[in-house]
């Protein structure tokens, strides 16, 4: 029975934000006696949630199969958490405007072609998913929910972010990706409160300057655009934590990327970067770095400076030799260089004693430095597709007798 009843929980769960999470599960755990019954706060059927009404303030209808909603759900007037995901809803009905008690509402993978207005009169509601929806625009009298935090509208039609969003201030979570976004509108500086924007999969050509604003920033998600420039003005966000930029046209970085001093994830693969501003090295803060699949012909020189990271990424660039300062990246774990032109490494390549992996496939290498042997922890080197002779490969794993070597 136990087990049981910490399933049930998982699985609604899964559809709520952590913060949410944490918050619920306390909840729960003071609300259960000893034979671990489910406590009532859980419903997953209407009729149950209409049986005890002043009670039920958690509902999940989520993949009933449901075309509409029976308005007497209007009753449920203590209601604060409602999951309507994965029906075939093309509308609410009236009576939705009635639980004004709600803060989580979680309308993704339905059929709503518009906003339902009746969400509008939902004042307390913080957090709203419409996730894979027909969505193309918001109304008016969306404004009127001054105590939305989260907002998700991820795969839906919209080509431009409404305009009514510039009154909502006190949003922290904005999600508008695979949409048709073209541009950002200048007023998005406004948003002061956001600490995540996920803009992944859009059409974006160009950043506004006024982005640089948004100082509370610490995820930024820009994967999957057009972007063939950043502005200035992003060395601003000082707070940012996470910045993905994957599969753009990024020809470079500017140079006040090195402002970034919190920055621990930077992602810029499959990209036209040609080489990096030595400002990057500012970043100590960072741990994962991938610049797989741009046309990088060097490193900065003191690229040794980013002594905490992790993960470098470099797989299909056009590098040909590696800065003296690379072995000075003493917590490197995970190191990919292959599909480059590299014909050697360095000497000290030892010095990185806590390599786990090395993808060194698809080069000019024709040895490795004896150093290598001081990799104890090296469990899988790739390198394929070299020009290392046969007495190199018998030398190469000789040295590394506990590695994984794939020739």
């Amino acid at each position: 029975m136990k087990t049981i009843y910490f399933i049930l929980i998982a699985i609604f769960l899964s559809n709520t934000v952590k913060a949410q999470e944490d918050e619920i599960t306390f909840e729960m755990l003071e609300s259960v006696d000893d034979d671990y019954k489910t406590p009532d706060i859980y419903i997953y059927s209407l009729n149950k949630a209409l049986n005890d009404i002043e009670n039920t303030t958690i509902l999940s209808l989520a993949y009933k199969d449901l075309s509409e909603i029976p308005n007497s759900i209007g009753k449920l007037k203590n209601l604060k958490q409602l999951n309507l995901s994965s029906n075939k809803l093309s509308s609410l009905p009236k009576e939705f405007k009635n639980l004004t008690e709600l803060e989580f509402l979680n309308l993704e993978y339905n059929n709503l072609e518009k906003f339902p207005e009746q969400i509008s009169e939902l004042l307390k509601l913080k957090e709203l998913r419409l996730e894979k929806n027909k969505l193309s625009d918001l109304p008016l009298s969306f404004n009127k929910l001054k105590s939305i935090e989260t907002l998700t509208m991820s795969n839906n039609n919209f080509t431009s972010i409404p305009e009514v969003l510039r009154e909502n201030v006190n949003l922290t979570a904005v999600n508008f990706r695979g949409n048709q976004l073209q541009s950002l509108p200048n007023w998005i500086e406004k948003l002061r409160a956001i600490k995540f924007l996920n803009l992944q999969e859009n059409k974006l050509t160009s950043i506004p300057n006024g982005l640089g604003n948004l100082v509370n920033i610490k995820k930024l998600f820009l994967e999957k655009n057009q972007l063939k420039e950043l502005p200035i003005s992003i060395g601003n966000l000082v707070n940012l934590k996470e910045l993905l930029l994957g599969k753009n046209q990024l020809k470079e970085l500017p140079i006040s990327i090195g402002q970034l001093k919190k920055l621990m994830y930077l992602q810029v693969p499959y990209n036209n970067l040609l080489d990096l501003p030595d400002s990057i090295t500012e970043i100590k803060s960072l741990e994962i770095l991938n610049l797989n699949s741009n046309n990088i012909k060097k490193l900065p020189e003191s690229i040794g400076e980013l002594q905490n990271l992790r993960t470098f990424e470099l797989f299909n660039n056009d590098l040909n030799t590696l800065p003296i300062t690379f072995t000075n990246l003493t917590k490197l774990k995970i190191l990919n260089l292959a599909n480059n032109k590299l014909n050697k490494l360095p000497e000290s390549i030892g010095n990185l004693t806590k390599l786990y992996k090395i993808n060194l496939g698809n080069n000019k290498l024709t040895e490795l430095p004896n150093s290598i042997k001081q990799l104890k922890q090296l469990k899988i080197l790739q390198i394929e597709n070299n020009s290392f002779s046969k007495l190199e490969k018998e030398k190469i794993k000789e040295m590394l007798p506990n590695c994984n070597i794939r020739f």
